[in-house]
């Protein structure tokens, strides 16, 4: 951020992320189309789509009592059951006022009350509704509203944080010793009937992923510097509060690195090539997270032959990481860059910068 922006601005500087987490006798991300397997591609390398690591941002989101336009059901009171009535709910303004309110100022409050879209984009899926496709028929008021609200709004928001689909640093297996689950289904005490269910899990996996925050979609979408520096804090949060089902439960975040640069339109790319495991021929045997010894060597120098193009590295990593002849990356990171560059994201309650 630069010393001339505050935190209500719009986003001046691209941001590059690093996020590593891992799993631990869990599925991550579950494949539909093959019985809910953990996704592996054809050579045993786990996948985490980014969809999934979406799903948890925006959840956290919620629980955190920000707006959030895709919310899970679990969020959604009932009675709101439409696209229609979830955007009505959205903007939280009454009903009669939204078709006396210009076009802009609909859109900006649209915006500052959808928070993952401000992140992700979304397209505008609101058409109204007159009963025809078995949706609840909309009130007259509701129906001004709504037409209201879709003229206001594009067809499409371009969302500025962008997410790789998550990959292991090794091939992963299947933990075949817990893969059926026992369920009893009973209509009272006398009368059980019980039956088995898969339950495919992953032993142990590290998983990367890599993002782009862009500052030149950020101001279609108004992310703000404090939206960002929540970034920092919410996707932490999301991978421990959001992974709390009994499927999802072993997973943690390792390690949280975002770039920010001081030169336009810049960014170094893939920095999750810049991290590999020193003992990665052991990757078989491994556990838990500290078997596991990486080699950051490579990510640390790409970072110092860009220095002139760097502001600030943000950073977070988790105390059970490992590091071939380095303490932490953090202190690898300040050697190379100098204090001033690097800074520690500290644990913080998003509520304290919802402004």
């Amino acid at each position: 951020m630069s010393d001339s922006n505050t935190d209500s601005d719009s986003v001046s500087n691209r941001s590059e992320i690093l996020l590593l987490t891992d799993a631990r006798n869990a599925n991550p991300n579950g494949d539909p189309r093959r019985d809910d397997r953990p996704r592996r591609d054809d050579n045993d390398i786990g996948i985490i789509t980014d969809s999934r690591l979406k799903r948890y941002i925006r959840d956290q989101l919620s629980e955190d009592g920000f707006g959030v336009l895709l919310e899970s059901p679990r969020f959604i009171p009932d009675g709101v059951s439409t696209r229609e009535e979830l955007y009505l709910r959205l903007l939280e303004m009454d009903e009669a006022a939204i078709p006396e309110t210009d076009s802009a100022t609909l859109a900006s409050r649209f915006l500052e009350k959808a928070t993952d879209v401000r992140y992700f984009g979304a397209t505008v899926t609101i058409k109204g509704n007159d009963g025809t496709d078995g949706e609840a028929e909309l009130t007259e008021g509701e129906a001004a509203a709504v037409d209201a609200i879709r003229a206001s709004l594009p067809r499409q928001y371009i969302g500025p944080v962008q997410w790789s689909h998550g990959e292991s640093l090794h091939p992963v297996a299947l933990n075949d010793e817990s893969n059926q689950l026992a369920v009893t289904l009973s209509s009272s005490t006398e009368n059980e009937q019980g039956t088995f269910a898969d339950d495919h899990r992953v032993r142990f996996g590290v998983y990367s992923f890599t993002g782009v925050v862009n500052e030149h979609a950020a101001a279609n979408t108004g992310l703000t510097e404090t939206d960002v520096k929540r970034l920092d804090s919410v996707v932490w949060r999301a991978w421990q509060n959001q992974t709390l089902t009994r499927s999802k439960l072993g997973q943690d975040p390792r390690l949280y690195l975002r770039v920010e640069y001081a030169t336009d339109a810049f960014h170094i790319g893939d920095l999750d090539l810049g991290v590999s495991l020193a003992n990665g021929d052991d990757h078989a045997a491994f556990t838990d997270i500290t078997d596991v010894e990486l080699d950051v060597g490579a990510l640390v120098s790409q970072l110092e032959a860009h220095e002139e193009h760097i502001e600030t590295v943000h950073i977070r990593e988790s105390p059970y990481l490992r590091y071939e002849e380095r303490g932490s990356l953090t202190t690898a990171l300040t050697d190379a860059l100098g204090d001033e560059r690097v800074r520690e994201i500290e644990p913080f309650d998003e509520r304290e910068i919802r402004d």
